[in-house]
């Protein structure tokens, strides 16, 4: 009898690949700054051995690097190192700083303008602000206007600090509904996800291997606008490990999870020609971006 043929994911999108700073003493944790000094050739290897098709790159979160260069202004170079060399298998994504919006956005603007980018990303904890702090406003504003999807990261950054309500991001929402938004690392009930899905047309989540088993996570995506709703993102565990885990315990809808919904939602397969307009037209009111 022929050797049992082990199955194996292929193909699959990793939406928040955020190798962590400090992760304890976890052995799935990447060991601190490996994102920063590890060759791309390598990550493509190990995409490759595990199944991963396409990565999300986003700017370091420089305030939290062990690193001792100095990198301030590195935001673009940071993602550009992977997305140059390998534009089919890294997809760029801008940053946001509440706290220097303007420069931050221009930033972003630069990326999806001149190198192909397709969202932004921003921890608000990072930054010791709350999700719909009206200094969060100028990225949603921006955000919507480009077109692109927004990752918003609503981790806290410590037990004391206050979970994000659902009421916040349906603030958010009703506040900008042509506002395309991933949640990241939520802490809602299955109801509360599937009411602000069912309220929210633009709202997604993104969920990473020890989200996704979960009893209300799982509750959720049993639902099918859970599972068109939903993506997954590694968090800086190792993807043979990841992947494995959900092969063993199984995942609804999983090739729309794991794969089809970042295409879709990011426009991975559209390469939209863009028009240039000047900067000072980004912050005076007209939309930068725009579709030939």
């Amino acid at each position: 009898m022929p050797p049992r043929r082990t199955q194996k994911l292929t193909g699959c999108i990793d939406v928040v690949y955020l190798p962590p700073v400090r992760q304890g003493k976890s052995s799935l944790a990447l060991h601190p700054g490996d994102r920063c000094r590890e060759h791309v050739d390598t990550v493509i290897r190990r995409m490759d051995e595990s199944g991963i098709a396409q990565v999300f790159i986003t700017p370091c979160k420089m305030w939290a690097c062990d690193r001792t260069l100095h990198c301030d202004n590195s935001e673009l170079d940071d993602v550009l190192r992977f997305t140059k060399p390998y534009p089919k298998r890294f997809v760029g994504i801008g940053g946001y700083n509440p706290f220097s919006s303007m420069a931050t956005l221009r930033r972003a603007e630069e990326g999806i303008r001149n190198h192909g980018f397709r969202g932004v990303y921003c921890h608000p904890s990072l930054a010791g602000v709350l999700c719909n702090d009206r200094r969060m406003y100028p990225l949603f504003e921006k955000s919507a206007e480009w077109g692109i999807p927004l990752i918003l990261d609503l981790r806290p950054l410590a037990h004391e600090d206050p979970l994000t309500s659902a009421h916040a991001i349906e603030q958010i929402g009703n506040d900008f509904p042509e506002l395309s938004c991933v949640l990241a690392h939520t802490d809602f009930t299955a109801e509360q996800m599937l009411r602000l899905t069912d309220q929210l047309p633009n709202l997604h989540f993104s969920f990473d291997t020890a989200s996704l088993l979960f009893p209300e996570v799982r509750d959720f995506i049993q639902h099918e606008i859970g599972q068109r709703r939903s993506m997954w993102g590694s968090n800086g565990v190792p993807w043979k490990s990841a992947l494995s885990e959900l092969l063993r315990v199984g995942l609804p809808g999983r090739d729309a999870v794991l794969k089809h919904n970042a295409g879709r939602i990011f426009g991975l397969n559209a390469q939209a020609k863009r028009k240039v307009h000047p900067y000072s037209l980004l912050f005076g009111g007209e939309t930068a971006l725009t579709a030939e």
